[in-house]
C-alpha cells in the first residue's frame, strides 16, 4: 500500500463527465446523447430503475431501511469527520426529504446537473458536493449496467486522492460491491437501523466525497492534511488485512528461499545448486495413455482440479512439485538470473502467477504431529503452513534432501511474538480459493507411516476441502491440489481419494520410467556440474544400454543421478559410496540426537544389513514394521526408558530411516511395510552380512545354510554377484568356493538355468564389478584359486544351451581376460564364435 499527497485534483468537467461514463456504459444504447439533458434523463431514469424514485415525484422520503441511507449515513459520517461539518442530514427526520435534493439532478428544467456540466457559466458549487457524491455513487453501485467498471473507476479514483499499490488482500474486501451486506445495529432518533458493513462500498463514497469537496479550489499545501486523514482512514479500516497480506508475503517468501535450491541427498558437495539446472521433466500416463502434465487444467479451469501423482521411489515426484512451485513464485521473489533460468520450465508448467502456493511435504506435517509444541498446528493444513513458514523455516529444514540438524534434534521452540492465524488471513485464503488461485502441494503422503498419524492428516485433508474446494457448481471454482505418494494398499488409496473426493480414473498421474531421450537429458546435466568430458557422458550412456544392471538401476531420476555423479566407478562401488554416503551423513545429522537414538544410529548400517539379509532369505522384498523394531531394539536400551517413551523412540526411528538415511521406503501396495530403495541395494547389503557370517565360518563355508536357504533364482544370484565381487581376492578361497557353488547350483527348469547362467556371464565380463574372475594377473598364491574359478563358470557356461543362444554375449566372453588366459586349457576357441 503506498499514500501519496497529490499535487492536483482533476477538473469538475473531466471528473464529473468520467463518473457518468462509468455509470452510463450503455448510453448509446438507451438513445441519449453526451449532453447535459441525455445525462440528465439517463439519471432520472436510473434513479427509477433502482428505487431512488417513484412514480409520485412528489414522494421522495428516504427510509432509513434503505441502502441509499446507510450510504448516506456512512458518508455524513466521514464528512463530519474530515469537513467538519454538521450532520445536519442525520438529525430531526431531515435526511427523510433528502431525496427532494436528490432529485434535483433529475430535473429536466431546473436541475443541478446541467449546472456540473456547463463548460463555461457559474462554478459555485451546489452543497453539493454530498449530494453529488451520494447521488452518482450509489447509481454506480446499484446499476447493473455499470459492474464492470465499478473497480476501474474506484481505482482511478484512488489515485487521484493517492492510494496505490493496494495489497491483494485489501482489494479483495475493497473492490468487492455489496449494498445490500448488512453490519452492527445503530440508532437515529431513537429507531434502531443497521450500518452498511461492506467496506468497499463505504470508502467509495468517502474517496468521491473528498475529490467533489476538494476540486475546483485544491492545493497540496492547503489540503495536505485532509488528505493524510482520508489515508489514515483507509490504513485503519484495513489494518488486519495489511498485516495479513505482510504476513501471507512472508510465508511464501519464505516458502521460496526453502526450495530454491537443489540438496541432493545422494551427494556431498560444497557447490550451490539449483533444481532447474538438474530437472528433467517427467513423461506421464494415466490410464496407460501417455497424456499432458497434470497440472495443466489449472489454467483457467472453473471447479477446483486435485490430482494425485504416483510413482515409485526416485522417479521424481518431489522435484516435479518443487519445479512447479518455484515456477509460480520466481516471478515475485527470484532474482532476474533465476528468472532467466527458468524460462524454459515456467514455460512447460504454463501455471498462472497470481496462484499463492501452501506447500506441505510429509516431513513438515510428521515432524510437527510428533512434537507437542506444535501438534495443533497439524489439525489445519494453512495453520501447519504458515507457522512452519513463519516461526520454524529460518532454522528448520522440510523440503532439503539434507534435514536440518536443528530439525532432528528438535531442541529449540518457535518465537510467540511472530506472526499469527487471523481471521483476515483466512478471509483471505477463502477468497483466493473461490478465485481459484489458492494451490494445495502436498508431497510425499506415502511418507505418513504411522496410523494415528495418517489419520489426522486425511482429517485435515478432508477439512481442506470441505472449506476451500467444495463450492456450489456455477459459482466460484475452489483451491486446487496437488499431492503425490507411492502405490499404498487399495483401502489407503480409497480413503484418500474420499478425503479429495477423486475420481482416479480422472485424478491419477503416474510418471513413466526415464525414456532414452530423457536419460540423455539428465546425464548431460550433470555432466556440467561434475566437468565431465561430453564423450565419457556419452559412455555412460552406451554402458546404460549395454550393461543391464546400469540400466535397471538408472530407470528414475534419482538413481541415475547417483549413477552420474559417481561415473568412472563400476555399479558395486557406486552402490557402496552410495549407501556410506546416506549412512554418514544420517549420522551427522543426527550427531545431537537422544542418545538412546544415537546408539542405535550408530549401529544403522548393519541393522540395514541384516534386516536386507533376513528379506532376501525369505524370499520377500517386503518386510514389516514389526521385524524392523526388532532390529532397532537390538540395539537400544530399553531398561531406561518407559514404554510410552520407547514407542516415541521408535516413531522417530522409523522417520529417521525412511526419510533421512532413505535406504527403505515405505512399501508399494501396503500401509505398514516397507521395502528397499531398490532391489540391488538390497542386495549389496545383504551380500555384507552375509560376508561377516561366511568370513568368520570354518570348513565348508560355501554351504552356509543361509546360501542354501535362498530358493529364488533371482534372489540367489542378485545376492552371490555383488557378495562375489565384495570379497574378490580379500579372502580369494572363499570367493572361489563362493564361485563353485554358483556354477555347480541346480536348476529345475530353462527359466532358472537362464537367470544362472546370466549372473556367471556378468562376473566375467565384469559387470557389476571386479571379481575373482577379472583378475588378470592374480598374485603366486592366488593364481591357482583364479583359474579354477574362472574355467568352473567357463565350463558351466560352454555346456548351456541357454549360453549359446546369447550370441552377443558369446562374442564379448570371447574377448575377455578370463577366456583368453585359460583358452589353452580348455583348447575350445572355436566354441564361442
Amino acid at each position: 500500500m503506498n499514500f501519496s499527497i497529490p499535487e492536483k485534483m482533476p477538473t469538475r468537467n473531466e471528473f464529473l463527465l468520467a463518473f457518468l461514463d462509468a455509470i452510463f456504459p450503455d448510453l448509446e444504447d438507451l438513445q441519449w446523447a453526451r449532453t447535459g439533458y441525455g445525462y440528465t434523463s439517463a439519471c432520472e431514469m436510473a434513479a427509477r430503475e433502482t428505487g431512488l424514485l417513484g412514480n409520485d415525484l412528489e414522494d421522495k422520503r428516504l427510509d432509513e431501511d434503505s441502502p441509499l441511507f446507510r450510504l448516506l449515513y456512512e458518508m455524513g459520517r466521514a464528512s463530519t469527520s474530515l469537513f467538519h461539518k454538521k450532520p445536519y442530514l442525520l438529525e430531526g427526520g431531515a435526511y427523510e426529504y433528502y431525496g427532494e435534493t436528490l432529485f434535483s439532478f433529475c430535473d429536466q428544467t431546473s436541475g443541478s446537473l446541467k449546472g456540473w456540466l456547463r463548460e463555461s457559466g457559474s462554478r459555485s458549487r451546489i452543497n453539493k458536493s454530498f449530494d453529488a457524491a451520494l447521488f452518482f455513487a450509489y447509481l454506480l453501485l446499484s446499476r447493473e449496467a455499470a459492474s464492470s467498471n465499478r473497480r476501474a473507476f474506484f481505482e482511478q479514483c484512488l489515485k487521484i486522492v493517492g492510494i496505490t499499490e493496494i495489497d491483494p488482500i485489501v482489494g479483495r474486501q475493497l473492490f468487492y460491491f455489496d449494498v445490500e451486506e448488512l453490519g452492527e445495529e445503530d440508532e437515529i432518533n431513537g429507531r434502531p437501523f443497521r450500518r452498511l458493513a461492506n467496506r468497499g462500498i463505504r470508502f467509495f463514497g468517502l474517496v468521491t466525497l473528498t475529490i467533489f469537496e476538494l476540486m475546483g479550489t485544491y492545493s497540496a499545501e492547503k489540503d495536505g492534511e485532509t488528505i493524510r486523514k482520508v489515508h489514515d482512514l483507509f490504513a485503519s479500516a484495513f489494518e488486519e488485512e495489511v498485516k495479513a497480506s505482510k504476513a501471507l508475503e512472508k510465508a511464501q517468501e519464505a516458502l521460496f528461499h526453502s526450495i530454491r535450491f537443489f540438496d541432493p541427498r545422494s551427494i556431498q558437495t560444497a557447490k550451490t545448486l539449483y533444481p532447474q539446472d538438474f530437472f528433467v521433466p517427467p513423461i506421464f500416463e494415466q490410464n496407460g495413455e501417455k497424456v499432458d502434465m497434470p497440472l495443466s487444467a489449472i489454467k483457467g479451469a472453473s471447479k477446483s482440479q486435485r490430482v494425485k501423482i504416483l510413482a515409485k521411489t526416485g522417479m521424481g515426484k518431489t522435484a516435479f512439485l518443487q519445479m512447479a512451485s518455484i515456477s509460480i513464485l520466481a516471478d515475485r521473489y527470484g532474482s532476474e538470473k533465476t528468472r532467466a533460468s527458468l524460462k524454459a520450465f515456467t514455460n512447460y508448467f504454463d501455471l498462472p502467477r497470481d496462484l499463492y502456493v501452501i506447500s506441505i511435504p510429509a516431513r513438515m506435517f510428521s515432524f510437527c504431529y510428533r512434537d507437542e509444541r506444535y501438534q495443533e498446528w497439524t489439525g489445519d493444513f494453512p495453520s501447519l503452513f504458515f507457522n512452519s513458514m513463519w516461526k520454524l523455516s529460518e532454522g528448520y529444514s522440510f523440503f532439503s534432501s539434507q534435514p536440518s540438524p536443528r530439525l532432528m534434534a528438535g531442541s529449540e521452540s518457535h518465537s510467540q511474538e511472530k506472526e499469527q492465524m487471523t481471521k483476515a488471513i483466512l478471509e483471505a485464503l477463502e477468497d483466493l480459493a473461490r478465485a481459484g488461485q489458492l494451490l494445495l502441494v502436498l508431497d510425499s503422503f506415502d511418507e505418513i507411516s504411522s496410523g494415528s498419524m495418517r489419520t489426522a492428516y486425511l482429517q485435515a485433508l478432508s477439512a481442506f476441502y470441505d472449506r476451500y474446494c467444495s463450492y456450489p457448481e456455477a459459482h466460484e471454482v475452489g483451491a486446487h491440489v496437488i499431492i503425490s505418494s507411492r502405490e499404498m494398499s487399495p483401502r489407503t488409496m480409497t480413503s484418500l481419494d474420499h478425503a479429495l473426493d477423486m475420481v482416479p480414473s480422472i485424478s491419477d498421474y503416474r510418471i513413466c520410467p526415464l525414456n532414452e531421450d530423457q536419460r540423455r537429458d539428465l546425464v548431460l546435466k550433470w555432466k556440467r556440474f561434475t566437468n565431465i568430458p561430453e564423450e565419457e557422458s556419452h559412455a555412460l550412456l552406451r554402458e546404460i544400454q549395454r550393461n543391464h544392471y546400469y540400466r535397471d538401476y538408472s530407470l528414475n531420476p534419482y538413481m541415475l543421478s547417483v549413477v552420474s555423479f559417481y561415473f568412472g566407478h563400476d555399479l558395486g562401488s557406486i552402490t557402496r559410496r552410495f549407501i556410506t554416503t546416506l549412512v554418514d551423513r544420517m549420522l551427522k545429522n543426527n550427531r545431537t540426537a537422544d542418545p538412546v537414538l544415537y546408539d542405535v544410529l550408530m549401529n544403522i548400517l548393519s541393522i540395514l544389513q541384516d534386516l536386507a539379509l533376513e528379506s532376501v532369505t525369505a524370499g520377500k522384498p517386503h518386510f514389516s514394521r514389526s521385524q524392523l523394531d526388532r532390529h532397532l531394539t537390538r540395539w537400544m536400551d530399553k531398561d531406561r526408558l518407559s514404554r510410552e517413551e520407547v514407542r516415541l523412540a521408535m516413531d522417530r526411528l522409523h522417520e529417521i530411516f525412511v526419510t533421512e538415511v532413505g535406504l527403505i521406503v515405505p512399501a508399494e501396495g501396503a500401509d505398514e511395510d516397507y521395502q528397499f530403495i531398490n532391489a540391488q541395494i538390497r542386495f549389496e547389503l545383504a551380500a555384507k552380512a552375509i560376508q561377516k557370517i561366511l568370513e568368520t565360518e570354518e570348513g565348508d563355508f560355501y554351504r552356509h545354510p543361509v546360501l542354501a536357504s535362498i530358493v529364488d533364482p533371482k534372489d540367489y544370484v542378485g545376492l552371490m554377484v555383488p557378495l562375489i565381487c565384495t570379497i574378490n581376492l580379500e579372502n580369494v578361497r572363499l570367493a572361489e568356493g563362493l564361485v563353485f557353488d554358483l556354477a555347480t547350483r541346480d536348476f529345475s527348469d530353462r527359466t532358472q538355468e537362464e537367470v544362472l547362467v546370466r549372473a556367471m556371464v556378468d562376473l566375467l565380463l565384469n559387470r557389476y564389478g571386479s571379481n575373482i574372475t577379472t583378475a588378470a594377473m592374480p598374485g603366486e598364491g592366488d593364481a591357482q584359486y583364479v583359474r579354477r574359478a574362472q574355467r568352473l563358470l567357463l565350463m558351466r557356461l560352454l555346456t548351456s544351451p541357454s549360453f549359446q543362444e546369447m550370441e552377443e554375449d558369446r562374442e564379448a566372453l570371447a574377448q575377455s581376460p578370463a577366456f583368453r588366459v585359460n583358452a589353452g586349457w580348455f583348447n575350445r576357441d572355436e566354441e564361442l564364435h
